[in-house]
This record gives structure tokens, C-alpha cells and sequence, in this order.
């Protein structure tokens, strides 16, 4: 209908993605809409080059390109191509996971593409990773094995229950899709 985001292109794309891993037929056309909308949002300007937009581009989500640019890396990834993901790689470890800065929506996306990645750049993302998450995740109560959502960019909007599931999600990655 027109209205397209880097965030539902994502979605789609993995579900496409983990259809063809379960051996059901995806018809490569049905990747190419995901693509025409990343070369949309993929800026290539030298000052931005590698980032992929929201819903244009520059159009990010706080102001700030990371997660959007993760979603990015991570498509372009799973459907086999290389445009923007170098300079995208750039961008994600230019921002590791610190808990006093946690959105754990980025680093779900960043997580997925940079385990596909694979290689220096994985390396480097995964050690911030499982310090963020396992030195805060609580230990007592009701509460133990979650994350205190009051501490994520988005926690506010998804509670306990978000912050807990993208947690976990973030820490299952090395199952998730074949390298």
C-alpha cells in the first residue's frame, strides 16, 4: 500500500527466512520487496553512509541510526546481499551493548546480524553482550531471571514481559538461524 518501515520489512523478512530454513518453498520474489525498500532506506552519503532509515531515509527512531541500521544488516544478511552491511557493521560496533544506555530492541536486531556476521565484528558485539544482559538480569523473587524494563529505551511500552523475551531472545541467537 506505500506505507513501508524498516522495522516490518524486518519481521517479514525473517519469517520468510525461517520458512525456507524449515524447507517450505519461498519464491525468491518474495524477497524483493524487502530489498527495493532497503535500497530506499540505505543512505550512502559519506556522513551516513551504511544506515538505513525507518521509514526514509535519516528518518531514525531517537535520532539515532542504530536500530534501524541493525534491521538493515540483518535483512541484507539473510537474503544473501552485501549492499550497505559493511558500512552498516561500521555503525552497530560503534555502539556496544551498555546497560546504562540498554535498548534491548537494538540489540535483538544487532545481535542476529552481527552472529551472522560472524567473524571480528561478532567477537567484538558478543562479550558487551552477555556482560549487559547477565549482570543485570535479576536474581530474587518474582523478578529473578528478567530485566528491569524501567532501564530500556522501550521497557516502558513492552513491561517485564518484553524486556525479558528480547533479553532471552538476544541470548539464544547461537541457535536461531545457520550461520
Amino acid at each position: 500500500g506505500g506505507n513501508h518501515d524498516t522495522s516490518v520489512t524486518g519481521w517479514a523478512v525473517m519469517a520468510l527466512k525461517a520458512a525456507k530454513v524449515a524447507e517450505i518453498q519461498v519464491p525468491d520474489a518474495a524477497f524483493q520487496g524487502g530489498a527495493a525498500w532497503l535500497d530506499e532506506g540505505l543512505d550512502v552519503d559519506a556522513e551516513y553512509k551504511g544506515t538505513f532509515g525507518y521509514d526514509k531515509k535519516r528518518a531514525w527512531v531517537h535520532k539515532a541510526p542504530h536500530t534501524t541500521t541493525s534491521v538493515g544488516v540483518l535483512v541484507r544478511l539473510l537474503m544473501g546481499q552485501n549492499k550497505g552491511v559493511e558500512e552498516g557493521t561500521s555503525t552497530l560496533l560503534e555502539k556496544l551493548p551498555d546497560w546504562k544506555s540498554a535498548n534491548l530492541y537494538y540489540w535483538y536486531y544487532a545481535t542476529l546480524a552481527l552472529f551472522q556476521k560472524g567473524g571480528e565484528a561478532w567477537a567484538k558485539w558478543n562479550e558487551p553482550l552477555k556482560k549487559a544482559l547477565c549482570d543485570n538480569q535479576a536474581t530474587k523473587g518474582c523478578e529473578d531471571g528478567s530485566w528491569d524494563p524501567n532501564q530500556d529505551t522501550w521497557g516502558g511500552e513492552g513491561g517485564r514481559v518484553y524486556t525479558t523475551a528480547v533479553g532471552a531472545l538476544c541470548l539464544e541467537v547461537y541457535y536461531r538461524y545457520k550461520q
